[in-house]
């Protein structure tokens, strides 16, 4: 648990990171975009303006466009007079492109935008009207070396946003060995209190049990009538201090399994085993129970399904999914266990299904079922336990790395799912 702990805050850590990172680079290059736009057409615009003169000799002379000192800003200009007739003002882009005017003015028609891109021939326009005339001019600027300048600065950000990641995961992961650590020290000991009390009330447990027992099967009740503690009424208070003491035992034997599982030791006993044979004997060990409850059980078990894993645990977790179908089925219903081999995701998997007729499970008793201590509806009955059957259950899935699951189909049928890797 305290791994899982840490797991979760090195992962909520790393969001927050990464979301930090990204609106960062996000930000910078949204900014430094808007830059080479802003600068881009604050280019054309001056280009537009300054377009070439006449001289008296009746020679074009196209002016050095410039927006910065000792910078010729590479710009396209063209007019297109109201006869049609398109002239090249400027010709300022880079080395060996090679421009077609008719064309271009016809793409830039085309998109129906004062300003924009001709993003096949990577070039940024501007559109605006000219002098007294009907005159149009069109300014273009190669957008090569902005979208160049853009790339590496996302490829620079990605570089050093996984550097900066996994340098702060390593910060995160010795800061999280640090935080955790209280914890870990209370959780320990709240585990190995958990496990001293257990061993604790089993002596006294055994000592009551024991007496209660010898009382119980001695004459004693039998004797003399001066005698008042010999009475039918003491017999039953005898027999109910028998049942308390008996739970007491069981509780007391299931917190050491929990404390276990807390602490993630694994079961020492894994080897390969026939789980079809450990359900074969747990289903015939409580058939007689279940008849005695006036339930009928069934089970539909494949043969020779090999897994790995501790037969013991595997017992106690068909018994508790049996004990649990018993009490909580109506009376007459049918249990129905059930085990098959599934595939998911390629892999071959044990499926363990244990279906019973009661009353249905409500969506949230399906999603609270497994914690501990947890009691369903007294609806159900009145059924003894301290509501941790099932939350065992779920520790020895686990430990076989395994799921478990239980459904409704809301008309009273209710179903538990254990699955196994094979």
């Amino acid at each position: 648990m305290i791994d899982g702990l840490r797991r979760k805050m090195i992962g909520i850590m790393m969001a927050i990171a990464a979301v930090m990172l990204s609106a960062v680079f996000a930000t910078l290059y949204g900014s430094t975009r808007a830059s080479y736009q802003s600068r881009s057409y604050n280019g054309l615009r001056a280009a537009i303006r300054q377009g070439a003169a006449v001289r008296p000799d009746g020679e074009e002379r196209g002016p050095r466009i410039r927006e910065f000192p000792g910078e010729v800003f590479p710009a396209l200009v063209l007019e297109e007079h109201k006869n049609g007739e398109i002239r090249i003002l400027e010709s300022r882009l880079y080395p060996g492109r090679e421009v077609e005017p008719e064309e271009l003015v016809s793409m830039i028609r085309s998109l129906e935008k004062p300003f924009g891109l001709l993003k096949s021939e990577h070039l940024r326009y501007l559109r605006e009207p000219f002098g007294p005339g009907q005159t149009i001019r069109y300014a273009l600027t190669d957008t090569f070396a902005e979208e160049r300048a853009l790339r590496w600065q996302i490829i620079h950000s990605v570089l050093i946003g996984c550097a900066a990641l996994a340098i702060f995961f390593f910060i995160s992961l010795s800061l999280s060995r640090w935080a955790v650590r209280p914890v870990g020290t209370a959780w320990e000991q709240q585990r190995q209190f958990i496990s001293d009390a257990s061993h604790e009330l089993k002596t006294p447990l055994t000592v009551i049990l024991s007496n209660v027992n010898l009382l119980l099967g001695q004459n004693a009740f039998s004797g003399e009538a001066e005698h008042a503690w010999r009475t039918p009424d003491d017999r039953a208070r005898l027999r109910h201090i028998e049942a308390e003491a008996l739970r007491m035992k069981e509780l007391t034997e299931a917190l050491p399994t929990l404390a276990r599982s807390d602490s993630g030791q694994k079961a020492a006993a894994f080897r390969e085993l026939d789980l079809s044979y450990v359900v074969n004997i747990s289903l015939a060990a409580l058939e007689p129970v279940a008849f005695e409850m006036g339930k009928n059980i069934t089970g539909e078990i494949a043969d020779g399904i090999m897994i790995n894993g501790d037969e013991s645990r595997l017992r106690r977790l068909t018994d508790i999914l049996l004990d649990n179908a018993c009490k909580y089925s109506r009376e007459g219903g049918c249990i129905l266990v059930s085990l098959s081999r599934s595939l998911k995701r390629a892999k071959s998997e044990a499926l363990l299904c244990v279906a019973s007729e009661g009353v249905p499970l409500s969506e949230d008793e399906l999603k609270r079922i497994f914690q501990r201590f947890y009691r369903s509806d007294p609806s159900r009955g009145q059924v003894g336990g301290y509501g941790l059957g099932l939350p065992i259950a779920q520790a020895i899935v686990e430990e076989h790395r395994g799921a478990i699951w239980a459904e409704s189909d809301g008309e009273g049928k209710n179903s538990f799912f254990v699955r196994l890797p094979v």
